[in-house]
């Protein structure tokens, strides 16, 4: 794991909150080369909803809920490697797709519990907040840390394309604080989070015609039975078939879409293959193996 803490000065984990946010999302950004991150996203089986849409999308969704301490709205030293790996995932998830525009939501929740301001930096240290406030604070520190994170993989020279940054969305919610409850009773730490969700939209490059091949498609599956990939075969009606495969050389291609095992949406990673290669190197099962998936990323053209 990279850590971040040597490249920012003591006080700025612990004073200036919103100091310490630009400078925490500034380090992330230049060590976006080496950080990989842990798998940071959570897992959504949701039924895959498959259709030959002209926008493919990806999401990426993360939870900073841990990232920060009671009270705290903004990152200290004690949380900084868990920072960096969520950093980490989301500038690989942009990496991932440097033709798309992104569109990012943030969702901030607070329980009923009482909360206090417990920033040593604040004007209000250790008075009450109001319903709703730390929620509030919270997603604006969020939000900066994206906007700064962005300006920095910019000018490092990281070519993506535009984000959208909706107004954070905060909710209080739970069952109703009793004085005998402690405050980090299960039914109180559920409904405190912050969330974000990252949605990459591509539309295909004009030229490529999708209506070219069959509506039905083949599904192939990972070690989890979750659809990763949609084989699509040329269509067989007269006035489509011109435009897939290669008929002068006496061989069709195949169309092969990866698909987000999570959402069931289209990556926007597609490519064309030979179809006799595909034959041969597909195996027997409908197991899309990482090797595959790598096979396929080498020897298709993408489009």
């Amino acid at each position: 794991m990279i850590k971040l803490a040597p490249l920012l000065p003591k006080q700025q984990l612990d004073e200036g909150w919103k100091e310490n946010i630009v400078a925490l999302a500034t380090a992330a950004a230049s060590m976006i080369g080496a950080v990989k991150g842990q798998d940071a996203l959570r897992k959504y089986n949701v039924p895959p909803q498959i259709s030959q849409t002209q926008v493919n999308s990806d999401t990426l969704r993360l939870d900073f809920g841990t990232t920060f301490r009671s009270g705290r709205y903004t990152f200290s030293k004690d949380n900084i490697d868990d920072l960096a790996t969520k950093f980490g995932n989301i500038a690989e998830f942009i990496k991932k797709h440097p033709e798309a525009n992104f569109k990012i939501n943030v969702i901030a929740s607070e329980s009923k519990v009482p909360n206090y301001d417990l920033e040593p930096s604040s004007s209000t240290f250790k008075s009450r907040l109001d319903t709703g406030e730390l929620a509030v604070k919270r997603a604006e520190a969020i939000k900066i840390a994206l906007l700064t994170f962005e300006n920095n993989l910019r000018n490092d020279g990281l070519q993506f394309g535009k984000i959208q940054l909706s107004s954070p969305k905060t909710l209080v919610g739970g069952p109703e604080w009793e004085q005998n409850n402690k405050a980090n009773d299960p039914k109180y730490i559920a409904h405190q989070y912050v969330k974000i969700e990252i949605i990459a939209e591509t539309t295909p490059k004009q030229g490529f015609n999708f209506n070219a091949f069959s509506t039905e498609a083949e599904s192939m599956f990972d070690n989890s039975r979750h659809i990763i990939a949609r084989v699509f075969n040329r269509t067989r009606e007269t006035q489509n078939i011109r435009f897939a495969g290669n008929t002068d050389g006496g061989h069709e291609d195949v169309l092969i879409r990866f698909v987000n095992g999570n959402t069931g949406k289209f990556t926007g990673e597609n490519y064309l293959l030979n179809s006799s290669w595909w034959n041969n190197n597909r195996g027997t099962t409908n197991q899309m193996t990482s090797e595959l998936a790598q096979k396929i990323r080498t020897n298709g053209k993408r489009i």
